[in-house]
């Protein structure tokens, strides 16, 4: 299979109930996915399209799901244009593969960054990879206009590791982007982060079965309001305001118009029990202790979270949470 062409940039195991799982690392490396990804697709066993000194690329298929993972090789050490022209190429690949697979609509990435907050002269390096997702984006959607309907939802989080590590999971059929009213989109933040924003949906709904509802993919979410961040060095209230903002995704979530499926009404009590798992990531090992207690306190009815050790991608910014939840079936017991 041939790669992408050349272009020159313009611009773990299931959990036993009533275990939370926490996977903590002196080193993380290049984060993992989670564990709940193994229930659209078996990654473990994935079919290796490329390898170069420079990069790797693998897809894993289900029946309905694929999964794509790009990995640039001792990014941490590229420069400013070299790890913009990567950071598109690794996209390309992405496009290019979904392209010709049956699975072939965008639900969910994650992108694991090397050093996310070192400074590449006068970008930081989250800055740089954005501007290369902006210009991989604005080539495979066709225009700035198509984000809000397209882009899916994403996790960008920092290691300490040297490989960029994007995943993209796919379906076969295309899932319904959200945004949250008490954020602004991504894509119309203010230049002073960033000469290119970032370009993602808050969250992405997909159909399961008349029966069981739709899964609510939420990408990673921090404490940031409008477009600033809460709470600054405040590592409980921070937790706080990413809670609040995580119920606000289930409760559009809820009232999304779906295919075939009439918005049901969702009872403000029942926005937590919607979760069916959670990733937590926090910057301070100092702070974790809090953020655990308040999460579990938070989301008691939860098997599935996981506490992990990372950068985000604003300085200020102490803790992030993804994770998964569901509407329009049950909520759990």
């Amino acid at each position: 299979m041939s790669g992408p062409r050349p272009m020159t940039v313009a611009s773990q195991p299931p959990l036993r109930p009533g275990a939370v799982h926490q996977r903590e690392l002196a080193d993380p490396g290049p984060l993992s996915l989670p564990p709940w990804v193994r229930s659209y697709v078996d990654e473990t066993d994935p079919e290796i399209v490329s390898s170069t000194p420079a990069q790797s690329v693998e897809v894993a298929q289900s029946a309905r799901h694929s999964l794509v993972t790009v990995r640039i090789h001792g990014a941490a050490t590229l420069d400013a244009l070299s790890l913009q022209r990567q950071t598109v190429e690794a996209y390309r690949w992405i496009a290019k593969l979904l392209g010709e697979l049956p699975a072939c609509e965008p639900i969910r990435f994650w992108n694991f960054i090397p050093k996310i907050g070192a400074n590449l002269g006068e970008m930081l390096r989250y800055m740089v990879f954005n501007a290369g997702r902006f210009a991989a984006y604005h080539e495979w959607f066709g225009g700035v206009e198509a984000f809000d309907r397209l882009v899916a939802t994403a996790t960008g989080v920092g290691h300490t590791a040297e490989d960029l590590v994007i995943h993209a999971l796919a379906a076969d059929r295309p899932g319904v982007h959200i945004m949250n009213s008490r954020q602004r989109p991504p894509r119309c933040y203010s230049p002073c982060y960033g000469a290119f924003p970032p370009c993602f949906a808050r969250a992405t709904l997909i159909e399961r079965t008349a029966r069981t509802g739709w899964d609510v993919l939420i990408g990673g979410t921090a404490a940031v309001r409008g477009q600033r961040s809460i709470a600054v060095g405040d590592p409980r209230g921070q937790t706080l305001e990413t809670s609040r903002n995580l119920a606000q995704l289930v409760r559009i979530a809820e009232s999304t118009e779906r295919p075939g499926i009439r918005p049901p009404s969702c009872r403000p009590a029942d926005e937590w029990r919607r979760f069916r798992s959670l990733r937590v990531y926090f910057r301070r090992p100092a702070d974790e202790p809090v953020i655990r207690t308040m999460v579990i306190r938070r989301f008691p009815h939860l098997s599935d979270i996981e506490f992990l050790r990372a950068d985000i991608c604003r300085p200020e910014l102490l803790v992030e949470i993804e994770g998964t939840a569901v509407v329009g079936g049950e909520t759990a017991p």
